[in-house]
């Protein structure tokens, strides 16, 4: 038993998650991520207590759109629908206890970024980026961050009542 505990925690702390470690402030993406535009979250009406929330659609022209949801909570993760489909499909799925925490849209490149933050499995704090492919429809990359790297979550204006 002893020996499964141990291979569990070893996986839990670095190995199996699938993604790149972006080891660099000059890494590609870090730098797309920076320079692709902000959605500012708004705090949610339906969650207590409130929680960062983000609703963006985007016009991707010829009468398409692209709906971005998220929820900075546990679970959460960053959905699009498109408006031709009618299932959701996943932008960034950070994993247990690693939240929502930015989303930045790249629309000439047609790219959508998430970021989330949190301690994986409850052990190790992580910082994860998503590289969401508006075209393609599909997560394309998945990484590990330094938060260093990147510029401070944006914040809803002002907590409600």
């Amino acid at each position: 038993m002893k020996c499964f505990a141990t291979i569990a925690l070893i996986c839990i702390l670095g190995c199996g998650s699938g993604r790149e470690q972006i080891s660099s402030p000059d890494h590609p993406v870090v730098k797309a991520f920076i320079a692709s535009k902000s959605v500012l979250p708004v705090w949610s009406k339906n969650v207590m207590p409130p929680v960062k929330e983000w609703n963006e659609v985007l016009d991707l022209g010829g009468n398409l759109t692209l709906r971005i949801t998220g929820l900075q909570l546990v679970g959460g993760k960053f959905y699009g629908q498109y408006s031709d489909e009618k299932e959701l499909r996943f932008v960034g799925s950070p994993g247990d206890y690693v939240y929502p925490c930015a989303l930045r849209i790249d629309l000439p490149n047609m790219k959508v970024y998430g970021l989330a933050s949190g301690l994986a499995g409850g052990f190790k704090q992580v910082t994860a980026l998503f590289e969401f492919d508006i075209r393609s429809r599909k997560i394309i990359h998945s990484y590990h961050v330094d938060p260093r790297f990147l510029p401070p979550d944006p914040s809803p204006l002002a907590k409600p009542a």
